[in-house]
């Protein structure tokens, strides 16, 4: 029989009951301290041991455990990673931590939107009847409809509130609430220690804004509409309806209103053979990025080349009665061809000790 461990209050537990009601499993359930010792690694909460090896630890994969998706996978599993990802952790920040950032509150408006738009003239999020989708989403906003001061700033949302209010009278919905209660004052907290989301900084204060208090953090890029249905215009279409991809031709050089890619690899060092983990930890990840980039008809420069500087250059050269300029040449030659046999597609291969470097 399954065991669901829990603390009190947490809205996520909900989306667990109400996915064993509808497959009618066997479940106990165990409310426990966030920090009790009892609690299967990686001790996150709500989550399920089945048997003595098997814990699910994320909601959502235990949701699917009890209530497997058999309709409209692709849609459904969207919807649980947006949920996850984006709706859940927002919430948690928000309304459950001393976190005040105002940031916050525009991008609880945005998924809200989304969330109304999507359930216009519909009864459930997919389809005529209610999805692992409708069950996740709803468990996470209910603690939202309870709270009254939250429910009038956040949720002056006619569908969403419609929809929240229909599968609240699902007997399977219904079960769960009067087994589990939750108080939508400190629901999210609840939610916050179990889940234990990393702590995002107060941008608004003094140390998010001093310029000493960390490195400079590149600006995330916001996906346009048009980028997305662009995007989903591109994946529909067959491979040869495809535009061409551009030629590698010359040197690569910015170019103004396109998508410019750097990328670059750890410089292997020139006193020996290159180091396997070296070629399988970094030059071939940035490989596979640099040929997705390509793919994507990104303008794209990718680089790398040898170290050639170091007292273990040096050394090497002594060990083997070579210069240092022998040396380097010796094992240059050997990095290169290793490359060229893996297929590794740097745009250019060079030497820190070429004069342009230098200078």
């Amino acid at each position: 029989m399954a065991l669901i461990y829990t603390n009190e209050n947490n809205p996520a537990t909900l989306k667990l009951l109400i996915a064993k009601n509808v497959s009618k499993a066997p479940v106990n359930l165990k409310i426990v301290h966030v920090n009790d010792r009892s609690i299967p690694q990686p001790r996150r909460l709500p989550c399920v041991e089945e048997e003595e090896n098997l814990t699910l630890f994320l909601p959502n994969s235990a949701v699917c455990y009890f209530n497997p998706v058999k309709e409209n996978t692709s849609e459904v599993l969207d919807w649980l990673e947006w949920e996850a990802k984006n709706l859940s952790p927002c919430l948690a920040y928000l309304c459950g931590s001393s976190v005040k950032n105002p940031s916050f509150k525009k991008t609880l408006q945005t998924y809200l939107t989304k969330l109304e738009c999507s359930l216009k003239d519909k009864v459930y999020l997919i389809g005529n009847t209610f999805s692992n989708a409708d069950i996740v989403i709803w468990s996470t906003l209910y603690p939202l409809y309870l709270n009254e001061a939250l429910r009038k700033e956040y949720l002056l949302l006619p569908n969403i509130i419609k929809w929240i209010e229909h599968c609240e009278t699902i007997p399977q919905f219904k079960e769960a609430v009067a087994f589990f209660k939750i108080d939508g004052k400190t629901a999210y907290a609840a939610l916050a220690a179990g889940a234990k989301y990393l702590p995002i900084p107060d941008l608004t204060s003094s140390e998010g804004t001093s310029e000493e208090s960390g490195s400079p953090q590149h600006t995330v890029e916001v996906v346009s509409e048009e980028e997305l249905k662009s995007a989903k215009a591109a994946w529909s279409k067959y491979v040869t309806k495809l535009p061409k991809l551009k030629q590698r031709n010359g040197k690569v050089l910015p170019v103004s209103k396109e998508k410019n890619i750097f990328i670059t690899s750890a410089l292997p060092y020139v006193n020996n053979v290159p180091h396997l983990g070296n070629i399988i930890g970094c030059v071939l990840s940035a490989d596979v990025f640099a040929r997705f980039c390509r793919l994507c008809n990104y303008n794209t420069l990718y680089l790398c080349g040898t170290d050639e500087y170091g007292t273990a250059t040096e050394t090497k050269a002594l060990e083997e009665k070579l210069t240092c300029r022998e040396i380097c040449d010796k094992y240059f030659k050997i990095h290169n061809e290793i490359y060229q046999w893996f297929n590794i597609s740097f745009d250019h291969f060079g030497r820190t000790s070429n004069p342009e470097q230098s200078e």
